[in-house]
């Protein structure tokens, strides 16, 4: 049986200890739009925020039991970044 009272004193301490402290440093990334932007793809704050991403998650599936250290979700979701900024960047 799960124990409610272990699961939150978890999931508390996962989300002060590295779930906020990620978001903080993503907010400090001035990643904007490129209707804010028009230099966007040169300034690479795109690019920053989606390393910090795999960064972190990498962190976090390396950990969990039983992983292979393969990472199929983290590939996709950085060859969807790729596909996007080019698009993103021809329209310019």
């Amino acid at each position: 049986m799960l124990d409610s009272a272990k699961l939150g004193r978890f999931v508390d301490q996962v989300w002060g200890d590295t779930i906020v402290p990620t978001l903080v440093d993503y907010i400090r990334i001035p990643n904007k739009s490129p209707a804010f932007d028009p230099d966007w793809a040169a300034h690479g704050h795109m690019e920053e925020a989606v390393a910090m991403f795999e960064r972190w998650a990498r962190e976090r599936l390396a950990a969990l039991p039983g992983t292979d250290g393969k990472f199929g979700c983290l590939k996709t979701v950085h060859n969807w970044y790729k596909r996007c900024t080019l698009r993103l960047h021809d329209r310019n």
